[in-house]
């Protein structure tokens, strides 16, 4: 059964009561299994789910959180050993998500040379939704940052999120 984890995941983050505090009270997330670490809010919720994207089943661990608006939303799964992954793919994907928004603009970045996509979305009804994602190996990693107004969710804050994800082991021995 395809289950839209993100949405609902999200749905969860942004209805939840806000956290409070400012950027200095963030947290760091360390996830041995995911292995990474990354910066954010307070209050990070964390659930695992099934989904199903066109490269094959896999489970969907992920970190949410809500502070003055914005939503925080960081994601890894392992993908099926030589993954077709195509960035691109995914996007298409994410945008679904989040009601069929519309792709502003996307570019190819690394993280210590493992390919990614950052990319900022619209919804219909004018929410933001900035992102990257990141393949390494067979691990796949997303962030996201959404929210309203008229600028990227946060601009400030969702660059510090963004600039905080690390690996703790960038070879994933």
């Amino acid at each position: 059964m395809k289950t839209p984890v993100a949405g609902v995941v999200l749905l969860v983050a942004l209805s939840a009561a806000g956290c409070g505090g400012n950027e200095l009270d963030w947290k760091e997330v360390t996830s041995q299994d995911g292995g990474f670490k990354v910066l954010m809010p307070p209050g990070a919720d964390k659930f695992s789910a099934e989904e199903e994207p066109p490269v094959g089943k896999i489970t969907l661990t992920t970190y949410t959180v809500k502070q003055k608006g914005d939503g925080y939303f960081m994601a890894w799964a392992d993908l099926p050993p030589k993954p077709p992954f195509d960035p691109e793919e995914f996007l298409k994907g994410i945008q679904k998500r989040y009601d069929n928004a519309e792709k502003k603009n996307s570019k190819a970045i690394t993280l210590q040379d493992n390919p990614g996509l950052e990319f900022e979305l619209e919804t219909a009804k004018g929410r933001k939704v900035v992102g990257r994602l990141y393949v390494v190996k067979n691990r796949l990693y997303e962030l996201i940052v959404i929210g309203d107004g008229a600028k990227s969710p946060a601009s400030d804050a969702a660059q510090k999120f963004f600039a905080s994800f690390q690996l703790l082991d960038p070879l994933m021995k």
